[in-house]
């Protein structure tokens, strides 16, 4: 099995004004940009509360690669009418948690699987060889895409703070 290790986790809470779609709508082309491959595995609705998950992957190299996922639950939203810049717009207020985790998989295309000296192998060069590149490059560049991601979002949310509510 390929050598897997988790990303600290980045939690965000929020309560106030918002505009969910374009807060989704950020969070989709981050990833198109970072090129992810997103898949939105949840969407729940009910009144006042959603639940949205996404995660993206991306291969860095043919060897290591990193997989950024999003939670986001909303509750006690209701639709109100804000003035911004004197054009008027309908936004959202309620509260917000979003949670942005991710892991990284080495020997993503399972080339020391198979027998157990190919997994001994493994051992020694994750151990041994490239022991560095793993903690001060990939765990790096990879915890660097997560807090890039919580940082959109929290710079999303708090570009609302000038609307006036009517």
């Amino acid at each position: 099995m390929p050598t897997k290790g988790n990303l600290p986790p980045r939690v965000l809470k929020f309560k106030g004004l918002f505009e969910f779609s374009e807060l989704i709508k950020s969070i989709r082309n981050w990833y198109e940009n970072g090129k992810f491959h997103l898949v939105e595995k949840n969407y729940k609705w009910k009144p006042g509360e959603l639940e949205v998950e996404m995660e993206g992957d991306t291969k860095y190299n043919e060897y290591f690669k990193y997989k950024i996922k999003v939670w986001i639950r909303s509750w006690d939203i209701k639709d109100v009418d804000v003035v911004k810049n004197g054009e008027k717009l309908k936004l959202q207020e309620g509260r917000l948690a979003i949670e942005v985790t991710g892991d990284y998989e080495l020997d993503w295309q399972k080339r020391f699987e198979g027998s157990a000296f190919l997994k001994a192998v493994r051992e020694l060069y994750h151990k041994y060889i490239i022991k560095r590149v793993i903690d001060d490059w990939y765990e790096d560049i990879s915890t660097g895409k997560l807090f890039s991601l919580a940082s959109m979002i929290k710079e999303k949310l708090e570009f609302e703070e000038n609307m006036v509510k009517e």
